[in-house]
């Protein structure tokens, strides 16, 4: 996450819900993913709280699945 320059909650939001290159941007790789398995993403929200541990988790290296660990985790 820190490799995209989304280092704080309010950044995370912004990445997330851009329509033009987030990673639920419509036809993208997550967008596509949910939608294989039944649904449609709307909306990217969530408390400072939970951005803050959201960021915690996912800014660590992805080397291991060679792909962002979110994407990974929703996956499956």
């Amino acid at each position: 996450m820190q490799a995209a320059g989304v280092c704080a909650p309010i950044e995370l939001y912004t990445h997330m819900n851009d329509i033009d290159a987030g990673p639920f941007m419509p036809g993208g790789q997550l967008s596509s993913l949910l939608r294989l398995q039944g649904f449609e993403f709307s909306a990217f929200e969530m408390s400072f709280d939970q951005a803050s541990a959201f960021l915690t988790l996912f800014t660590r290296t992805a080397e291991e699945f060679g792909q962002p660990n979110y994407i990974v985790v929703l996956g499956e």
